[in-house]
């Protein structure tokens, strides 16, 4: 009994490993420093009246493994 509870436990943990694993696997394409990439980055001042929000990932580890919510005026907007 003892050592099919230590075989499910390895299982599920196996398991729960390989599924992290998974999630931090996940990518989305990038630019490199071509126009493309350079136009991408321009920040063209609003309008009077109006303000602009410019929101980037650090390109590191902890930069693409974080997610943040964005509240402007307590609006949610991603």
């Amino acid at each position: 009994m003892m050592q099919q509870i230590k075989r499910y436990a390895l299982l599920g943990g196996s398991a729960l490993a390989l599924a992290i694993l998974a999630g931090c696997s996940a990518s989305v394409p990038t630019v490199d420093g071509t126009a493309e990439a350079q136009a991408a980055k321009q920040f063209v001042a609003p309008t009077e009246g109006k303000a602009g929000v410019y929101v980037y990932r650090r390109d590191d580890l902890m930069g693409y493994g974080l997610y943040k919510d964005i509240y402007i005026d307590g609006i949610c907007l991603g």
